[in-house]
C-alpha cells in the first residue's frame, strides 16, 4: 500500500541547513575578496612609486647640476617636464589633495642627491612593507596604520 502523505521534497531543516552552508561559504569569499582588493591596491601604490623613482631619475640626470626636485613642487616638475603624462593617483582616492594620507615624498637638505619616497599599504602581510623588514622604518608620521613602503635613491 502506498501512503499518501509519502510525497518527495526537502523538510524545512534541510533547507535551512542548506542556507546556513551557503552563508559560511559566502562569509568565507567575503573575507577573501576584500584581502586580494588590498593587495592589488597595494601592487598599484608600489608600482605607481617604482615609476615616480624612474621619473625623478630622468629629471635628475637632466639637471646642471644634478639634483632632485623640492618636495613642494616635485609633481609639478615631473608632470610639466614630461616625465610623466600625468602624476598617479591612489588607487582609494579620486583627487592629488587626497595624497598626504597614502603618499609622502621629502628631498633631503642635508645632500640634494638623496631623497625618498614613501606609500602607505593596506596590508599588514605585504613582505615589502618596512614594518616587516628586519632594521626597516616604522613610519607611523607618515602612515597612520604603521605599514609603508619606502624608496631611496637608487
Amino acid at each position: 500500500m502506498l501512503n499518501k502523505n509519502n510525497e518527495k521534497g526537502f523538510t524545512l531543516i534541510e533547507l535551512l541547513v542548506v542556507v546556513g552552508i551557503i552563508g559560511i561559504l559566502t562569509a568565507l569569499v567575503t573575507v577573501n575578496l576584500q584581502g586580494a582588493r588590498e593587495r592589488a591596491r597595494d601592487a598599484q601604490r608600489k608600482g605607481d612609486l617604482d615609476q615616480v623613482q624612474k621619473d625623478l631619475e630622468l629629471y635628475k640626470n637632466d639637471q646642471n647640476p644634478q639634483t632632485y626636485p623640492s618636495r613642494i613642487d616635485y609633481q609639478t616638475v615631473i608632470v610639466s617636464g614630461g616625465y610623466m603624462k600625468e602624476f598617479p593617483i591612489d588607487p582609494t582616492h579620486r583627487q592629488v589633495e587626497e595624497w598626504p594620507d597614502y603618499w609622502y615624498y621629502a628631498d633631503l637638505a642635508v645632500d640634494p642627491l638623496e631623497y625618498f619616497l614613501i606609500a602607505c599599504l593596506e596590508n599588514a602581510a605585504d613582505p615589502d612593507a618596512d614594518k616587516n623588514k628586519p632594521g626597516g622604518s616604522n613610519n607611523s608620521s607618515v602612515c597612520t596604520n604603521g605599514y609603508s613602503y619606502t624608496l631611496t635613491e637608487p
